[in-house]
Order: C-alpha cells, then structure tokens, then sequence
C-alpha cells in the first residue's frame, strides 16, 4: 500500500463512519485494503451486510473468491444470491460447474450463511441446481431394499431415494447438504428430491431464470438481451419524434434503496471532463439521484454486453471509462459543447438515450471505416490496409474495432517525447470530426491509386532484395506515389506506371529527382486529376506530412554527397 492510500485510509478510520457511509467511502481504495479496512472494524458484519450487492461481488471478485472468504462469511443471505445470479448463469442458463463450486465456498464459510442460503435461495434456482447435479431415484413400495441396491443410484440418505453425483468431486459435499435439509425438515427435503426426479428441466429452469432476472432488474443489472440493445445506434431525431424525454421530478423509484443501487461505477470519472462539470451543475437532489441510478443501469449494461470481468480491475475500469466517455460525446453532441444546454439536456434526457446517441456518432465512422476496407479501393490491393503508413493504418485499424475507436495523434504543441500516439475513446465532437477528416484523406488516396498503372506480380519479381521494402507488405501508397511520379518524369511520359526504379541508376536520378522538382510536379497533377476543393483539401493532409520528411531524406542525402 503506498503512502497516500494509507493516509486516505487513515482519515476513513478517524472519521469513524457508520457502517452504511464507510461501505461506501471505501470504494475508493483497492480491493484488497478495503477488506482490511472492513475486517478491522468491530462492526464487520454490519458494514458488509450494508454494501451494495454489486459492491461486494466486485470486491471479492477481484481479491478472489477463495482469499476473500473472511468477507464471505459475513455476507448476508441476499449477498450470497447475488453472486449466485452473477457467477451461475450465462445469459438464460445456469452453470452447474460454477454453482456446485460456489456452493463449496457458502459451505466453507459456515453452517449458518450455508443454512440460511439453502431456505432463503429461490426453489426452482435450487431445484435447477440439484437436477444438474444429481441423478435421483426412488425405492418402489413394492420391492425389498437389498434388491433395489441393484439396480437404484448408490448413495441415499434415507433408503427411499437414491442418488448419484454427475461431480465425483464434490459427492461429500453434496451428502452434507441433502443431510441438512433431510435434518431440518424432512418435508422440505423430500419435496427437493422429488422435483428434482419428475419436474421438467426447461420448465423449471425458465421459471428460475423469470426470477433471476426480476432479481437483477431491482439492482439496475439487466440480462444479456436486455444489456445489448444499448448498442442501438440513437439519432436525436428519434429522442424528438418519440418523445423519449425525463418527465418532472422523475422519482428515482425503489431503485435508490440503499443497499441496491452499487457505488463501484460512480467512483470512476474517467477524463471527461465536460460530463463531470455538467453532472457538478445539477442541484436538484432528486435529479442527482435519478442520475446516479442510472449511471449504474448504464455501466451494467455495458460491462454484461461486453462481456466484463469485473474482478479485473483494468477490465471493469476501461468499461467504465468507455461509458463516461461515450456519455460525454453524446452530451457535447446534443448540447453542442455549452455547458448550460448540456445542463438542460440532462434535465430532460435519460442518460442512456445520451449514450445511444454517442455511440450513433462512433457506429457510423466504424460503418464508414469497414465499408472502405471491405469494398473500397483498399479491397483491390492484394496487401489492402498494408499500403497505408502510420498514422493512417492505425487510424482505419481503430476505426474497424467491433466498438469503433479514436487513434489520437500528438497534438500540435506535444513533443515526442511528452505523447505516445494511441487507441482512445472518442470523448468530444471534435474527435468525431478528425476521424471523419481522416476517413475522407484515406478515401482520396483511392483517386491517387487510380491514376497510377500497377502490376503487382512485376512489382514483387522487381523488388531489390537488399533494401528497405522486401516484399509487396513493405510497400506504401508513398512509395507507389514517388516511384510512379519519378518514372514519368524521367520518361517525359504522362502515365504514371509504378516500375521499382533501377539501382544502378539511382546515384544520377537522385540529383533529378530534388524536391523543388519532384513535389510540385506530383501536386500538379493531382490537382488536374483530382478535382474538387474538399478532395484536394482532404489530400493535402496526407502530402503535406510525406513531402516534408521526403525534403529531410533528400537534404541529407545531398549534404552526404557534398
């Protein structure tokens, strides 16, 4: 633990917080000093059992299940159903494998939470479970016990019915609980075995699944089907013509009971910093709280979508900063950047409207990006995205992301040193605009391709083994570009044929070949051939980058020479 952690821990502990507000405070601090920070507390039980569902389970998860079992023990019965619903299903079917593990760690943790579970856990999740895991029979009436050993499951309990475990494994584990339940009631027993011997798997299995999902509806968590649609591309239009506005004083319902609603997405801010100021400016308590509801539902939805382990940390952390960030662009979107409408927005639109009509934005461009590689001039290179050089081959890659990204450069006044170029959110309508600006430089580059004539086969048995493109992968549209400019400069012909150029020759073609001659050259005929302010403006974004480092190779190659 570094020192500013303790020290933050330290003035958690002076504050000498009720249960309910240490829960909550120490959400702040990783996983594991959260723990000891609970565990050193007289009132241990009373600050897990007052977390959050959501806030436990992401806790343990990412301590671990079995390191977190001191916090285990002391959840209360609903906690122990919400890990259950969140480590025993995917999508609408249970996992017997998790849930017979699962229960393993319940048993490990006490007779107590084990008991408690196994009454208070829903009866057809429990039936389920049992049906998965066993093969019941029962003694007929009518024939002698000794017979019956024959032929009926090996192990039973109370010589009327027998049973097998499909996990060998835990067969010890599974005798100490049909044991209880056959010691605390016998009626309730009974009425386990039997349906899990005669009920109908789908049956019961669809009835347990209704109640799971009512379940984690009460705590914002939807099911996967539910959580997918937040992938929905939203136009503002559609928010306008079917009236998709907050209502006055929306009550926040029996969401905000605390423990329900969890604190683990509301820690995170991430860096969009237009949100933060917006969400800053509400002073409606009522609208603060709707708004930290559905912050919640809004991060559910995304980290089930995708599928998020929200024991790791870095996972649940990029979910998050996906969710804020996309939130913020939407916002920008809507509002067009002023914080007062943005305010006005948010009063009257459901965040998760805010974030379908980011993500519309970033759906089209990825739309665009794949279009262009798919059926694009790209797609008629034998080497496609290959032609393209940094930043452009980044900039389509990200594009192409099944969710679509940012690859945002340096800015002007970073030096190389300060900024690593990388894969983002898209968080600003700013952002939107450069990837699009950079969708139409790519697109242009298909005007240049066309005016050149290439034979890939040729090119390949032409390449000089001993310089810097080997193969058709090395080549750019950059070297298309010079090799077929300086072939028909050198032939006085206008068609641009793509030919490696010979080496013997290259120590006299270099001195024709000089910038002041070979730049404006190619840019004349790009212009002629390539009509259109937009066009020509979108192409100059990619020239001007190439002719300046072709200047600096060329004036270092002169300045050898001399």
């Amino acid at each position: 633990m570094n020192e500013s952690k303790i020290v933050y821990l330290d003035e958690i502990r002076k504050k000498k917080l009720p249960p309910k507000e240490f829960a909550k405070a120490i959400m702040t601090l990783p996983a594991k000093e959260r723990m000891e920070a609970i565990l050193d507390r007289s009132d241990a039980v009373a600050v897990v059992r007052s977390m959050p569902e959501q806030d436990l389970y992401v806790t343990v998860m990412e301590i671990g299940p079995d390191d977190a079992l001191p916090l285990l023990s002391l959840a209360s019965t609903e906690q122990w159903v919400h890990f259950f619903d969140m480590e025993c299903w995917k999508k609408d079917r249970i996992l017997p494998a998790q849930g017979i593990e699962w229960l393993e760690r319940l048993a490990r943790s006490g007779y107590e939470p084990l008991v408690r579970w196994l009454y208070g856990v829903e009866f057809f999740f429990l039936i389920s479970l049992v049906k998965k895991w066993l093969r019941v029979a029962v003694k007929p009436d009518d024939i002698d016990l000794t017979e019956a050993r024959d032929y009926l499951p090996p192990n039973t309990i109370d010589d009327t019915y027998f049973w097998e475990c499909k996990y060998p494994q835990y067969e010890e584990l599974i005798k100490h609980i049909l044991s209880i339940l056959y010691e605390t009631n016998y009626t309730y027993y009974r009425e386990v075995m039997e349906h899990a011997m005669l009920a109908l798997d789908a049956e019961v299995e669809e009835e347990a699944y209704r109640f799971h999902r009512g379940r984690l509806e009460d705590l914002a968590i939807p099911d996967y089907y539910d959580a997918i649609e937040i992938y929905a591309p939203m136009e503002p239009n559609d928010i306008v013509q079917r009236e998709l506005y907050r209502a006055p004083n929306t009550p926040t319902g029996e969401y905000d009971k605390e423990p329900s609603v969890a604190s683990f997405p509301l820690v995170h801010s991430g860096r969009s910093d237009f949100l933060k100021q917006v969400m800053e400016s509400i002073d409606s308590a009522t609208l603060t709280d709707q708004l930290r509801l559905e912050l919640v539902a809004l991060a559910n939805r995304v980290i089930i979508a995708d599928g998020v382990f929200v024991g790791d940390p870095d996972q649940r952390t990029e979910a998050l900063d996906k969710v804020y960030a996309t939130l913020n662009l939407g916002l920008h979107f809507l509002s067009g950047g002023q914080r007062d409408q943005a305010v006005k927005v948010v009063n009257n639109v459901f965040l998760e409207h805010i974030f379908r009509v980011g993500f519309g934005l970033i759906h089209r461009l990825g739309r665009r990006a794949r279009r262009l590689i798919q059926h694009g001039w790209l797609a008629h290179c034998p080497t496609g995205m290959n032609l393209l050089e940094p930043p452009w081959y980044e900039t389509l890659e990200a594009l192409s992301e099944r969710f679509p990204m940012f690859y945002r450069k340096a800015p002007l006044n970073a030096t190389v040193s300060s900024w690593n170029p990388r894969q983002d959110f898209f968080r600003t309508t700013t952002d939107i605009a450069e990837a699009s600006a950079d969708l139409d430089t790519i697109a242009c580059l298909g005007a240049v391709m066309g005016l050149m004539k290439i034979d890939w086969d040729q090119i390949e048995l032409e390449l000089w083994r001993d310089g810097q493109v080997l193969t058709l992968n090395d080549l750019t549209v950059t070297h298309l570009l010079f090799t077929a400019a300086a072939n028909a400069m050198m032939s006085g012909s206008n068609r641009w044929i793509v030919r490696p150029l010979p080496v013997k020759e290259w120590p006299v073609l270099y001195r024709k070949l000089h910038p002041s001659t070979l730049l404006p050259y190619i840019r004349n005929v790009l212009n002629m051939n390539i009509p259109g302010e937009n066009w020509q403006k979108s192409l100059e974004r990619y020239l001007e980058p190439i002719f300046d480092e072709y200047k600096e190779e060329m004036s270092e190659l002169c300045s050898a020479q001399e």
